[in-house]
């Protein structure tokens, strides 16, 4: 006799969770074991709010054999929650004062702040004390002053001037409490980043080191758009990849008062929307909203240096900036490679030759949001004329594209069972980054 068999109950399916408005009916989602090898289709339905893709498909919906071009493996999103943010916060402040250690240990108490208190730094703590017309506040205009304050964005002085105003902290005081403050903001945006694309804990302070030990992450610690930049970039960025496209436009147009490279993530945006939500006008609506910031300051700006050819012949004679698709560039790299002159055009030749590598490492690696601005941002920067070794700090944002780098060293370790295979990484990176960042601001003679 056969033994009876007990009914086997059927599963229950996965109940996609509701949509933000906008998004398109996007198919059911099977439910994945956390033992399910090989890269998944889709992401699972049971991820935290802020970071639910399983209503946007990573691989564009197009047709063809650009659907196919386009086509990229999807992951599995990790939970992310407030201990992240915890672990954000000390990641921040640990290597911030180890970066900060090392540099007062080559510098005097006296120097020491004002090493950090150079260059650029300098522009947006007097536009937040004086504005941007005159040297002290007083008087009338003087075209020598507003023609070099107006080539800076106006959003982090206002932050400044506010910060000032409600605590009653100097100026400079409370420009650092700003940066600190975008950067845990920005940290766990990077770490919320690596959490989507499926890191574990190990995987996510990696992410975080790879932007808080690069070359130049000094200026998160200085009165520099780079942190309050990327704060805003990361989670506008993490948005997009989620359909959410009011929140994205939000902080886009927030962006636009941050930074004139803000262009490259409205630009981003509407590759984006093209791709996955061609027919959704609110989606394009916001695309449009996104870039009127930019477009308002840069006319705010135009207007009071038209006698030197507005806001870009303004850069054009402050800093020799000008689109020349990369011919200043090439000649540059060229003539210090030949012609071996300091240590700092090296490092800073390092960086842009890295740039274009880190997005063939990245291509149909990362959702297309990333690639797409990360990709715009090393364009821009090394298709332009400009101040040579600046290169490296305004190359920060295109270190999105070595999120593969970090997904791989993260699985290679689980498989070896060995954690040195993404400490050591990580401390060798770090050390670098703070050495370079130190010789840039101590001994290095030319602006950042």
């Amino acid at each position: 006799m056969e033994s009876a068999k007990e009914p086997k109950s059927p599963k229950k399916p996965v109940e996609a969770g509701p949509r933000p408005p906008g998004s398109h009916d996007a198919p059911k989602i099977p439910e994945i074991s956390e033992t399910s090898a090989g890269p998944q289709t889709h992401p699972p339905a049971h991820i935290p709010a802020q970071l639910d893709a399983s209503v946007t498909p990573l691989s564009p919906p197009l047709p063809g054999i650009i659907g196919r071009i386009l086509a990229i493996p999807g992951w599995q999103p990790q939970p992310f929650g407030w201990r992240d943010w915890g672990i954000a916060a000390i990641l921040f402040a640990v290597t911030s004062a180890i970066r900060l250690g090392t540099l007062r240990l080559l510098t005097s108490a006296h120097s020491f702040t004002d090493v950090l208190q150079q260059w650029d730094a300098l522009h947006f703590v007097d536009i937040a004390q004086y504005g941007y017309f005159s040297s002290d506040g007083q008087g009338g205009p003087e075209p020598d002053v507003f023609q070099q304050r107006l080539a800076f964005f106006p959003g982090l002085p206002a932050l400044i001037q506010q910060v000032h105003l409600l605590t009653g902290l100097g100026y400079v005081a409370s420009g650092w409490l700003v940066v600190a403050i975008a950067g845990i903001v920005m940290t766990a945006g990077i770490m919320a980043l690596a959490a989507f694309l499926g890191a574990g804990y190990r995987g996510r302070i990696l992410a975080g080191i790879l932007f808080l030990g690069a070359p130049m992450a000094v200026t998160f610690n200085m009165v520099y758009t780079e942190a309050p930049f990327l704060a805003l970039c990361v989670w506008a960025l993490i948005f997009m990849i989620q359909e959410r496209w009011w929140q994205t436009t939000v902080l886009i147009y927030l962006l636009g008062f941050v930074r004139l490279t803000a262009i490259d993530l409205v630009a981003t945006f509407a590759i984006i929307v093209l791709l996955y939500a061609r027919t959704n006008w609110r989606a394009w609506l916001g695309v449009a909203v996104s870039g009127l910031s930019l477009i308002t300051y840069i006319r705010f700006a135009s207007a009071s240096t038209q006698d030197i050819g507005g806001y870009f012949g303004m850069q054009s004679k402050g800093w020799n900036s000008t689109f020349d698709w990369g011919v200043a560039t090439v000649d540059w790299v060229y003539s210090t490679l030949t012609e071996f002159n300091d240590i700092g055009y090296i490092l800073s030749v390092v960086s842009i030759i890295g740039a274009p590598i880190a997005m063939l490492i990245a291509f149909r690696r990362l959702p297309w949001a990333l690639w797409v601005f990360g990709t715009g941002i090393t364009a821009n920067v090394l298709l332009s004329d400009g101040i040579m070794h600046s290169r490296p700090r305004l190359l920060l944002p295109a270190l999105l594209l070595l999120l593969p780098v970090v997904l791989w060293l993260e699985k290679l370790s689980r498989r070896v069972g060995w954690h040195t295979v993404w400490v050591v990484p990580a401390v060798l990176w770090f050390a670098f980054g703070t050495c370079f960042s130190v010789f840039m601001l101590v001994f290095f003679e030319w602006a950042i």
